[in-house]
């Protein structure tokens, strides 16, 4: 009994009349082993035809949202350009037919002209008869449909002279030192359209003489 045990607890030792085979370690029963065959499998494992059409299908859609960017972008630019287009070719459009407007009213005003330089002809005559009242008639409907247009008279008469709307052609000496510095009489009539000037006002300012030194105050600019 006690050979026995001995025997049992020393497996490696050789016994007679036993062969002892050497164990055999697996390698490929360790998991780094069975990491690398998995990998080595999956190399070798063909690709699925399906993932191949979907990474294509993939790659045109890419593409074709790229290029309905790209063309959105290109419609973009060319509505703003259109738009900026239009506006300047309306904003020259409206300068033209302003200038245009502006010349033919030009044109009329000098008709304005005669018939104001008759009205005060015959005013001036006293001669204020059915004519006179026909001609006056003739200039206010004339005035009438200019104003429709955005035409309107200067009020010059009594106001301060002023560069903007005025042009001066004589100065009238003046007593009263409050018209100084004003029209006090227009030769021809200005006009406005839509607030710009169509004409200036040919008017008379008057012109306030320095007071007279009196005889008390002569000797002392002397003195000094």
């Amino acid at each position: 009994m006690e050979e026995h045990a001995e025997i049992q607890a020393s497996p490696q030792e050789p016994v007679e009349g036993i062969i002892v085979e050497p164990e055999i370690i697996d390698a490929s029963s360790s998991p780094e082993a069975a990491q690398a065959e998995e990998e080595a499998t999956e190399e070798e494992a063909p690709e699925d035809p399906r993932d191949v059409e979907i990474a294509n299908l993939h790659g045109q859609l890419a593409e074709q949202l790229e290029l309905v960017n790209s063309i959105k972008r290109q419609h973009g630019e060319a509505i703003a350009e259109f738009n900026s287009a239009r506006t300047r070719l309306k904003r020259e459009v409206n300068r033209e037919v302003q200038n245009s407007l502006k010349s033919l009213i030009g044109e009329l005003l000098e008709t304005v002209d005669n018939l104001d330089r008759a009205i005060d002809a015959a005013g001036t005559k006293g001669d204020e008869g059915e004519l006179l009242t026909g001609v006056t008639m003739v200039r206010d409907q004339f005035l009438t449909k200019l104003s429709n247009c955005g035409v309107k008279r200067v009020q010059a008469l009594g106001t301060p002279f002023n560069p903007n709307q005025h042009e001066a052609i004589s100065m009238v000496p003046v007593a009263d030192p409050e018209q100084d510095g004003t029209v006090v009489a227009v030769i021809t009539e200005g006009y406005t359209i839509n607030g710009e000037v169509l004409r200036a006002t040919l008017v008379a300012v008057g012109q306030c003489a320095a007071p007279a030194a009196t005889p008390d105050e002569a000797p002392e600019e002397a003195n000094n």
